[in-house]
């Protein structure tokens, strides 16, 4: 989908959007330029070009289907060049996905309960990588949190950590983790109490955490299942999928907004009923926010007839009006509870966990080009040279559709093709015209021409050769023109002279009249050197001087005839 930029109604996004990807706006053909971001985020993936993000060629497949499992929290990662897989079952367990360089179904590994940690009521995941490079994972377990730690890498085999909530936690269904400055949060989902927990770690996931209930104002929530954060013009704002049965009033299917405003700890967040746009939600669960800079969508999984909903939001921002979309059961027939992206090759996809006893992978949400993109997990920069000039898009989308919030910054550059500089006269000046450029730099005969930096120059050094680079966004071409130095009174007349043909294949012929006497013709580069001369008698019927130059380099060269009284003229004749 194209996207359009700076628009009215996304003004305040994407000019932060814009000040978040540093580049120079213009940059020269085939000249390696370093892109980068201040942004902090676990994924960033680069984009020159047209970026496809509507969803419009997702696809879906199941990775894994076995009765004996009950897949209930989802989490993909990627790590050391490397792609893994967890999903905990409800029954109690973890299933490991090790998937190796490329994403493609394997069979998974029953990593067990860990001793018991893991109950008959596991339910979501979440996994991140703290300051210290340093992976951490939590779920829930009826009345408890359970902190998965595996170290520096995910290949090894976590040590499992219980943390009991017994008057806080009431069917906790999912875990959302946030870090916002130094500080870890976590999101809990408390279905039966129809509330969220924010979980206050500090600055260190190993610690056990504080746990604040978020009151909103201005609305309630039923039967919670799935959260998801987003941020948009500096505010956050969470997505919750509610089922439609349990607690507290305002019952129904539906989505609800909250507006946390700039700080995710503040403890009264607005709520906002988005419903149950054009009454696609049946008993909604997974949930993902999609991003781009100038579309905002959710993709939400139903329970009940297990399709798969995008809810667009009217202005592409979050804060817009919800209408949904059908995307169907695209093949799997599954009801996905929870969902986990991730970026692989050119294209995001996501895993996801349901219910039913299946793992599926969904694809081609996002797709970027081929040849003009790049993934990176660990370092916000991308260094690219483009081989065709024009005007492109820039997009950089961090942390896409993570549970803990996505961005997408967008900007647009100029590649300068080939610029080209070439020295013209025009009567008694000498004239840089072709690509406008920023600066100029005049020289006569190799030596730079003090204070000459304008597209103009007139030529009082006299005879020789000038030379003038022009310089733009730090490309640079150079032209050379020979000029010969002709005082007025010494000069023929021009109506005298015809050269013909100009442009040339490498002959020409230069035809006088009103000349007597002995004429010479020479032909001279842009370096000054003489590459063809001719002498004739002008006074003969129907003089005509021929010049071949069908050994020269192709390009402009100066003809000066010159006659027997010292009158003289200067031509171009161009070689192609």
């Amino acid at each position: 989908m194209k996207k359009a930029y700076l628009t009215l109604l996304l003004g305040l996004s994407s000019l932060i959007g814009y000040s978040q990807i540093s580049s120079p706006d213009t940059v020269c053909l085939n000249t390696s330029v370093t892109y980068s971001t201040t942004y902090s985020a676990g994924s960033y993936a680069w984009a020159i070009g047209n970026v496809v993000s509507d969803a419009s060629g997702i696809s879906a497949s199941n990775f894994e289907a076995n009765t004996s499992y009950l897949p209930s929290g989802v989490s993909i990662q990627y790590d050391n060049g490397n792609y893994y897989g967890f999903v905990t079952q409800r029954h109690g367990g973890l299933l490991k996905f090790n998937f190796g360089s490329t994403i493609t179904p394997v069979t998974p590994v029953d990593m067990g309960d860990f001793g018991g940690a893991l109950g008959d009521s596991t339910l979501g995941l979440d996994i991140v990588k703290d300051a210290a490079n340093e992976w951490h994972g939590f779920c829930v377990d009826g009345k408890n949190l359970v902190h998965f730690y595996w170290g520096s890498s995910l290949a090894s085999t976590p040590t499992v950590n219980t943390m009991a909530f017994p008057t806080t936690f009431y069917w906790p269904y999912s875990i959302t983790l946030k870090k916002s400055g130094n500080e870890w949060l976590a999101f809990v989902v408390n279905r039966q109490f129809s509330n969220i927990i924010r979980l206050e770690f500090g600055s260190s996931l190993s610690t056990t955490p504080t746990p604040n209930t978020i009151a909103p104002s201005g609305g309630f929530l039923n039967a919670p299942v799935n959260f998801a954060l987003h941020q948009y013009g500096g505010t956050w704002y969470a997505l919750i999928t509610n089922i439609g049965s349990g607690g507290g009033p305002g019952g129904g299917d539906k989505l609800v907004r909250w507006n946390f405003g700039t700080n995710l700890k503040n403890n009264s967040p607005a709520h906002t009923d988005l419903g149950n746009p054009g009454n696609d939600l049946a008993n909604p669960r997974g949930l993902a926010i999609i991003t781009n800079c100038d579309t905002t969508y959710a993709l939400i999984a139903n329970e009940n007839n297990r399709r798969l909903i995008k809810v667009d939001f009217v202005g592409g921002v979050i804060t817009g009006a919800p209408t949904a979309t059908d995307l169907g059961n695209l093949g799997v027939n599954s009801q996905t509870s929870e969902f986990s992206t991730i970026w692989h090759g050119n294209k995001l996809g996501m895993l996801g966990c349901s219910l039913d006893s299946a793992v599926v992978f969904y694809d081609d949400i996002i797709t970027l080009p081929v040849t003009n993109s790049n993934i990176n997990f660990s370092s916000g920069s991308y260094n690219k040279s483009m081989s065709v000039g024009g005007t492109y898009d820039i997009t950089l989308f961090c942390n896409e559709g993570s549970r803990s919030g996505g961005a997408a910054f967008c900007k647009k550059i100029t590649v300068l093709g080939n610029i080209k500089v070439a020295i013209k006269e025009q009567y008694d000046t000498l004239v840089a015209t072709g690509t406008l450029c920023d600066n100029y730099v005049w020289s006569f005969n190799g030596v730079v021409i003090p204070g000459a930096n304008t597209q103009k120059h007139y030529p009082a050094e006299g005879t020789g050769v000038y030379t003038c680079t022009g310089n733009t966004a730090g490309c640079a071409a150079t032209s050379n023109y020979m000029y010969f130095s002709t005082g007025v009174e010494n000069v023929i007349n021009t109506n005298n002279i015809i050269i013909s043909p100009n442009p040339t294949t490498g002959v020409f012929n230069v035809n006088m009249k009103g000349i007597n006497g002995k004429v010479t013709v020479q032909c001279y580069n842009v370096m000054g050197s003489l590459v063809a001369t001719q002498s004739i008698d002008a006074s003969a019927v129907g003089s005509v001087a021929t010049i071949d130059l069908s050994n020269m380099a192709k390009g402009v060269y100066q003809v000066k005839i010159q006659a027997a009284d010292g009158s003289n003229i200067v031509k171009q004749i161009v070689l192609q």
